[in-house]
């Protein structure tokens, strides 16, 4: 699987925020669950990358600057 670019990781945590609104940690631990099941290394690092953005965003604060 290619590596996705920094802007691509901030764009999917943004969307999956604003679909999953507050149920978003759950929705990540899922797809966290799943890459490891299937032990797919790529797609965990995609996806612990998407949840630690969610979790900036989830931040009070200024977010023109993230990425």
């Amino acid at each position: 699987m290619p590596q996705l670019e920094e802007w691509e990781i901030w764009a999917v945590a943004s969307k999956v925020l604003e679909m999953h609104g507050e149920q978003v940690g759950e929705y990540l631990l899922e797809r966290v669950q799943a890459m490891m099941d299937s032990a797919d290394e790529d797609g965990l690092t995609h996806w612990m990358a998407i949840a630690a953005c969610v979790k900036r965003l989830q931040e009070p604060g200024d977010h023109s600057r993230m990425h």
